[in-house]
Formats: structure tokens, sequence, C-alpha cells
């Protein structure tokens, strides 16, 4: 059973990135039609592709995390036309999301993936504006911003979402176990208080 239920955590992890990426392409098609080639931004770098890297190195391990990655960048990358540039981009931010998250052991600790996100994000979107001869410095910033909301969002939505899936699926992250064993948890002191021979066991 409990097997089952992580099979269906993973499962629901897929669903939400699939998801989240199909919302993102509409939303990024939408925008290129607004813009129609006035700039060089590119909306498709908002799309928080590590969100299911993130969950997966969180509530399961970092082998999971990598398969979740090779998923999501070869789903976003078919969604966009084989577009081999966004499918290397999205794998090599997968893969350092989950890298960088899957000791996080504080929720707090969640805002320090966004740095080591943003830095890989933001080496490949140089590249590739090097590689589509994309010399405008302005667009490279724009880019660089976009990619930093996604990376914030993606953090911000794995904390969230963690909770959810653990409460749905019974799974238990490092970070709840922490933070269960914190001395300073309301329960804890409660039971010190209501039942000392009991906590003191």
């Amino acid at each position: 059973l409990k097997d089952n239920k992580k099979l269906m955590a993973i499962a629901g992890v897929l669903i939400v990135q699939a998801a989240v990426i199909r919302l993102g392409l509409v939303i990024d098609t939408r925008v290129v039609e607004v813009l129609s080639g006035a700039t060089s931004l590119s909306p498709k770098y908002i799309i928080p592709a590590t969100l299911g890297a993130i969950l997966t190195a969180i509530l399961f391990d970092l082998r999971i995390s990598m398969a979740v990655s090779i998923f999501a960048s070869l789903y976003m990358g078919l969604a966009l036309g084989a577009n081999f540039l966004m499918t290397l981009m999205t794998m090599t931010g997968g893969f350092i999301a989950g890298y960088v998250t899957k000791n996080i052991r504080y929720r707090f600790d969640f805002v320090k993936a966004v740095p080591p996100i943003f830095a890989i994000y933001a080496v490949m979107i140089f590249i590739f504006t090097l590689v589509n001869g994309e010399a405008a410095f302005s667009g490279l910033l724009q880019n660089w911003g976009i990619a930093s909301v996604n990376c914030c969002a993606a953090v911000f939505l794995s904390m969230i979402l963690t909770m959810v899936f653990e409460g749905l699926f019974d799974v238990t992250s490092n970070m709840t176990l922490i933070e269960l064993a914190d001395m300073n948890h309301p329960i804890l002191k409660r039971l010190s208080i209501e039942a000392a021979g009991t906590y003191n066991h």
C-alpha cells in the first residue's frame, strides 16, 4: 500500500509538472502574439519546469528527481516543436534543482535553492542568445529577469505542494520529520507539561 501511494505521488508530480508546462506554453503563445516580434523577450523562460524535480528531490530522492527532470525536459522540448536547446536547458536546470534541494531540512532553506538554479539558467540563456545570434543586451536582461521569476515560482510552488503531497499521499519529507522533532514544537511543549513522564521516555 505504501509503495502504491509512492507511485501515485510520483504520478501526481508528473501530472502537475505537465499541467504547469502546458499552461505556461499557452501563456507563452499569447504573449508572443501580443509582442509580435517587437522584442527579443522569450516568455517560455518563465515556465517553472524544475517544479517536479524539486518536489521529488524533497519527497523522495535524487534518482527519482532526475527521472522527473528528464520527463519534464522531453515534454517541454517536444511541446516546443522538438526544441533541443530548451530540452537541454530544462534537463540541466532540473538536475541542478534536484541536487540543491535534496538535502533541504527547513522550509526557509527553499530560498537558498533560487541562486544556483538561476545561475545555470542565466548561463544557458546567455549561450542560447549567442547561438541564435541575438546580440541585444536588453533582450538578454529581460530573459534573465523572467528566468529569475521562473526560479522563484518553482521554489515557491514546491514549498506549497510539498505539504499538499505529504497530506494526500502520506509521504513524510525530512523537513517534516525535523519539524516534528523540534523541542520547541507546540505539541512537544504541551507533552512535556501535561505528560512529563511520557515526554522523558
